[in-house]
């Protein structure tokens, strides 16, 4: 211990004389330790810290891999998704969802709303429960089917102070009066971003393109 203490007050009289090198230390210091924290922050939500859904350890993303075109990875189309769907016997549930774009409007100033469309299976597939109301029924999902919305619980909690009231309320969105059915809890927010969801029919031409996916 005293040889600790000793080399210790060596160390701060020679720092002391040098004080030019003493800052650029300490700056390379503080660098050093600020890239670790912000690569800790980046592996502990990516890697370590569990996922916000029910059986995480479950859950998985399903890939496509091109050889042929060198691609060990890629995102699927919604024929591959939809034959995925019907003919798998190892996952209990298939969901699949797709980036798009809502905008309100009769509330005050229009907004854009980055948002998903999703698939049958896709809360379920999560484990996911809304914190208000439901998610959607089967025929929602279905060609010229219902208006409907889920919506993300900050969203509802910044721009309707976290009434209630939402639930059964008629938006304007994408020019079309639209229902919130149900209000997602705050821990849900997959992907990161996105504030909210609707219904995603199968389309006519889903199953003749294999060559779009997301």
């Amino acid at each position: 211990m005293e040889n600790f203490v000793r080399d210790l007050r060596a160390g701060v009289r020679t720092l002391a004389k040098k004080r030019g090198f003493t800052i650029v230390v300490v700056l390379m210091l503080a660098a050093g330790i600020a890239t670790n924290t912000a690569i800790f922050s980046i592996v502990n939500g990516v890697l370590l810290r569990a996922l916000p859904y029910q059986h995480d350890d479950r859950i998985v993303t399903v890939w496509q891999t091109a050889p042929q075109r060198g691609v060990e990875r890629e995102e699927t189309s919604p024929a591959d998704f939809f034959d995925w769907q019907e003919q798998s016997q190892s996952f209990e549930e298939f969901g699949m969802a797709e980036p798009w774009g809502h905008l309100l409007t009769g509330e005050a100033e229009p907004e854009a709303l980055r948002s998903w469309v999703v698939s049958p299976g896709f809360f379920e597939a999560l484990g996911a429960r809304p914190f208000l109301g439901r998610t959607f029924l089967p025929e929602e999902y279905q060609p010229g089917g219902s208006a409907v919305v889920v919506v993300g619980y900050k969203w509802w909690q910044s721009h309707f102070g976290g009434d209630r009231n939402l639930i059964g309320r008629k938006l304007t969105f994408n020019n079309q009066p639209t229902t919130v059915v149900g209000i997602m809890p705050p821990e849900f927010e997959y992907p990161p971003g996105r504030e909210l969801w609707a219904p995603r029919p199968r389309r006519d031409n889903d199953m003749q393109n294999r060559g779009r996916t997301f």
